[in-house]
């Protein structure tokens, strides 16, 4: 079964009573390993990749691109930024579409799945690893499914309502208290014509 919500913040999920946030794998430089014998494979999540695309067929305004695979004769796009995480079968999944028009396909476009495995013993980000393609053991695959075992996938907290509004609460409360100060100072400044420690405001 699979499981999304519209109204789900990006990169985030709430399923079985839990709620996840894979939004801590996005980062400044991209995930970078090897493939096929050598070509590049450069990947980001929740947002366009660092590396700067070279004659990937998939034009700016279709979107940032998820990740990329330098081939001879130009990148080889895996699919635009998805933001929508999806519970399968017990698993995360990213799934990304749109990419770079596959080789002797017509009207086929390069496309790739994410699945995050929840692993406690990665304590830092990990790395995806490429589990299987399409079509199998080619070099111009089309479809590429990768296998993320990480610790970012794990349920996690989610700051409640509560908490949000007790933050408010006391934000709001600092703020009326610089009010008071320097209203109290200004009165007794220019009313009271007091100097010195007398400006402070008495709280007897």
């Amino acid at each position: 079964a699979v499981f999304a919500y519209a109204d789900e913040k990006p990169c985030t999920l709430h399923s079985g009573g839990k709620y996840y946030d894979i939004t801590p794998l996005k980062s400044s430089k991209d995930y970078q390993f090897e493939i096929d014998a050598g070509r590049k494979f450069y990947l980001n999540v929740c947002k366009g990749v660092a590396t700067d695309p070279w004659n990937t067929g998939v034009s700016e305004d279709e979107g940032d691109i998820a990740g990329l695979i330098r081939r001879d004769h130009g990148d080889f796009v895996i699919g635009i930024v998805n933001t929508t995480l999806e519970m399968v079968e017990g698993g995360l999944m990213l799934r990304q579409s749109n990419g770079s028009p596959c080789k002797d396909m017509d009207n086929v476009r390069g496309s790739s799945s994410i699945r995050f495995i929840c692993d406690t013993s990665v304590f830092a980000a990990g790395n995806p690893v490429v589990i299987d393609t399409f079509p199998p053991n080619s070099e111009d695959a089309c479809h590429y499914e990768l296998e993320w075992r990480t610790l970012f996938a794990c349920p996690t907290g989610e700051r409640g309502v509560l908490s949000g509004l007790f933050v408010s609460c006391i934000i709001t409360a600092m703020i009326l208290f610089m009010l008071y100060m320097v209203a109290s100072t200004l009165y007794n400044y220019f009313v009271l014509r007091l100097r010195g420690p007398q400006l402070l405001p008495k709280f007897t």
